[in-house]
């Protein structure tokens, strides 16, 4: 009598579709953490105001997707190997997911794409930006900060600045910023009050 073949085990990747959807959300990892990253190493790039404004509403929306696709890919990943979606470490994932990738994805669109352009294409150019607030800081992290107004979380802000430039700047004031760029956002080279 021949002995039964032993059971096979669950597959532990996506397959398919599936695994498609999983490269392209890497992707979105990848690229959406090149801008975060690039801040530690004390390199500005500021997206365009105009930018923002262009796509700050099909950025969320895409966003939503993408966290929405990333937590029913993790759960049906789940299913197919045998675990239960009921475990405490399995049910906080899916809760972190979707605010994991909605930061990734904005992160890519509000920042990423202006960025790759200007590697690719930039040049000398200037752009004007409005200022939030504006304090002097002897800090490692960000000596003399400047937030500006439109954008985005993190994005948001210019370090290094001089004390008297820091000193003439109030909210709501005009600043020129001059750097390597697009139309689209540049790398910070100078500040100056005012706009162009």
């Amino acid at each position: 009598m021949s002995n039964p073949s032993p059971a096979r085990e669950p597959e532990s990747r996506p397959r398919g579709v599936a695994r498609v959807l999983w490269v392209g959300l890497a992707a979105v990892f990848f690229l959406g953490a090149i801008p975060i990253a690039v801040k530690k190493f004390h390199v500005d790039f500021l997206p365009s105001e105009a930018w923002i404004t262009q796509t700050e509403g099909f950025a969320s929306t895409f966003c939503f997707g993408a966290a929405v696709l990333a937590t029913i890919l993790f759960a049906v990943d789940m299913v197919q190997r045998g675990e239960r979606i009921g475990t405490l470490g399995n049910i906080g994932m899916i809760l972190f997911l979707p605010v994991f990738f909605w930061f990734l994805g904005s992160a890519l669109i509000s920042m990423g794409y202006p960025m790759l352009r200007t590697i690719w294409a930039g040049q000398p150019t200037s752009m004007v930006f409005h200022v939030d607030t504006a304090r002097k800081s002897y800090s490692t992290l960000c000596r003399n900060k400047i937030e500006l107004q439109r954008l985005p979380f993190i994005i948001n802000s210019v370090c290094g600045t001089e004390d008297n430039i820091v000193d003439a700047l109030a909210p709501g004031s005009a600043v020129t910023i001059k750097g390597y760029g697009t139309d689209l956002g540049l790398f910070v080279q100078e500040v100056r009050p005012g706009g162009r």
